[in-house]
């Protein structure tokens, strides 16, 4: 496994383009479309590769969408704002993330392009 590079982007996408043109409906993605809004907020980092000799055999990326996208809490119900202190104190002491306060949004990644081929071991 290795982190996307610039250098790489091309493969990755032609990677990712052979495996959703097995698909019906797949988006065709371009890597000069890095830093528009199609791909706003993407980069070569987000990217995680599976590499077999020195060929990619896997592909996903965590897509921060935050700047442009976000899911917020409008309110909680009465079970869970009472068991909500409990909770984001055992966040503290877990791998567990904290529940956010009404009206914060709710910190989290979009898992984008997930493709494989075949087992990776």
């Amino acid at each position: 496994m290795e982190t996307g590079k610039h250098s790489r982007l091309q493969s990755i996408f032609d990677f990712i383009n052979r495996q959703y043109g097995r698909k019906q409906f797949s988006p065709c993605y371009l890597s000069g479309q890095l830093g528009t809004a199609r791909l706003a907020g993407l980069k070569a980092e987000d990217f995680l590769v599976a590499v077999k000799g020195n060929a990619i055999v896997g592909v996903i990326a965590a897509w921060d969408q935050r700047a442009f996208r976000q899911t917020c809490v409008e309110q909680y119900s009465l079970a869970l704002k009472s068991l909500r202190p409990l909770y984001n104190l055992a966040s503290k002491l877990t791998p567990l993330k904290a529940l956010p306060a009404p009206g914060r949004a709710v910190p989290y990644f979009y898992g984008s392009s997930p493709n494989g081929v075949g087992r990776l071991s």
